[in-house]
């Protein structure tokens, strides 16, 4: 590997820092207040509900949620929940946009990022896939399915979808990249309408209607060792323009 390759990815791993984490779950839940309109006195998502919806551990949500009880936004009742304290709605919203401004260029960047390494890597990914990491597809994408039924956030299965493909690519330098999956599903996640709609209850139609039925056609296809109809479904799953 290059020294430039290296500086590449390395510079990929603060992307995954715990700390850089949690500021982001502060800014995303302070999204979701914004969007939502949430009054002083409302009820917050549940710490478990908050990890799904924004892929990371409960340790995380805790240590944004700190964060925002240190700001005076929020209080944390023992065997009660999250609620919001009075806050200056419109300073937060001010906030808010400036936040969600560059969440927005972010995602572009490493959304785009991510799809040239999955694309790049699909040839390998149909020579190398085994029998146990297709069980292993199979069972994602029926998590994925049960999941949106029941209106639950199914950021976790999705991301653990790609991952699986990343890693049956059976190429060791690949899996440096395995970050730019994380970073995008978890910055699709920050973004104000897509934590909102994660605590709604949507039926398995719309976005996530969508990643299921491609994520089975994509699944078909790498069972049938059909690497350029994997990689055509793999570039229109992304929806990236010149991909």
């Amino acid at each position: 590997m290059s020294d430039a390759s290296g500086r590449q990815i390395q510079n990929l791993r603060p992307l995954m820092s715990k700390d850089t984490l949690a500021l982001r779950v502060r800014d995303a839940i302070k999204a979701y207040i914004v969007s939502e309109n949430l009054q002083s006195g409302s009820q917050l998502p549940s710490e478990r509900r908050l990890s799904e919806a924004l892929a990371v551990s409960r340790n995380v949500v805790r240590e944004g949620l700190s964060a925002l009880v240190a700001e005076g936004i929020i209080v944390k009742k023992p065997g009660r929940g999250i609620f919001l304290c009075e806050f200056d709605q419109k300073a937060l919203a001010r906030e808010s946009a400036r936040v969600q401004e560059k969440e927005r260029a972010r995602y572009d960047a490493v959304r785009t990022a991510r799809a040239v390494v999955e694309v790049g890597a699909i040839g390998l990914v149909v020579s190398h896939i085994t029998e146990k990491e297709l069980q292993q597809l199979q069972d994602l994408t029926l998590a994925l399915e049960q999941k949106l039924a029941r209106g639950d956030s199914f950021v976790k299965e999705d991301l653990q979808f790609h991952l699986t493909l990343l890693r049956a690519a059976r190429n060791e330098l690949l899996l440096h990249w395995t970050p730019l999956v994380k970073e995008v599903m978890r910055t699709w996640a920050y973004r104000t309408d897509a934590l909102a709609l994660a605590f709604k209850s949507p039926p398995l139609t719309g976005e996530g209607g969508r990643i299921a039925t491609e994520h089975r056609a994509i699944l078909k296809a790498i069972r049938r060792r059909d690497t350029e109809k994997a990689r055509r479904l793999l570039r229109h799953h992304f929806m990236i323009p010149g991909l």
